[in-house]
């Protein structure tokens, strides 16, 4: 977990490991370069959005590690959480043990990755943490779980926090969308 004394002095993170690690990030170069600009933008939400398996998350990791990777970075941590309820294995789709099912499951889990402690709803301790602090929260697979607590729970964002989504659907008013395609031959 990312405690909350350590937060503000170092750039702490909880990101996986990306599948591309040993092959490198090809051929989405302006779909990495979009989302970048706007987490370094005004913008409070952003949104990749597209089909299922069409990189959604690969894109969503390779933003958050290029954001710690830079020398002058805008966050203090980036915080991963993931609703992801369902993976290959073998040649079939099972469930994974644990997943995250729910939206108030989604922030306690972030609550959790934050160090939070706090009893009752982890909503508004993670909105304190996100106007305190400068936090690139990634919210991968939040098609899963959204429903009005989180559209609740970002309507509420204040500071200079950013939350990053990849979803199949999108949130409306909330976010500023990008729109993964598929890749080219």
């Amino acid at each position: 977990a990312i405690s909350h004394p350590r937060v503000a002095a170092s750039r702490e993170h909880n990101l996986p490991p990306p599948d591309f690690d040993e092959t490198g990030y090809v051929g989405r170069k302006a779909d990495v370069d979009r989302p970048h600009a706007l987490c370094a933008g005004p913008y409070p939400v952003i949104t990749i959005l597209g089909d299922g398996g069409i990189g959604k998350t690969a894109t969503a990791l390779k933003v958050a590690y290029d954001m710690l990777d830079q020398t002058d970075q805008a966050f203090d941590a980036v915080v991963w959480s993931s609703s992801k309820t369902t993976k290959l294995s073998d040649g079939e789709i099972v469930e994974i043990e644990g997943a995250i099912t729910d939206s108030l499951g989604l922030l306690s889990n972030v609550g959790s990755q934050l160090g939070g402690r706090a009893p009752g709803d982890p909503e508004t301790e993670v909105l304190e943490y996100l106007s305190e602090f400068r936090i690139l929260l990634v919210l991968d697979n939040l098609e899963t779980v959204l429903d009005e607590r989180i559209r609740r729970f970002l309507s509420g964002l204040r500071g200079e926090s950013k939350v990053l989504i990849t979803s199949r659907i999108g949130l409306g008013a909330f976010e500023n969308p990008v729109k993964l395609e598929r890749l080219s031959d």
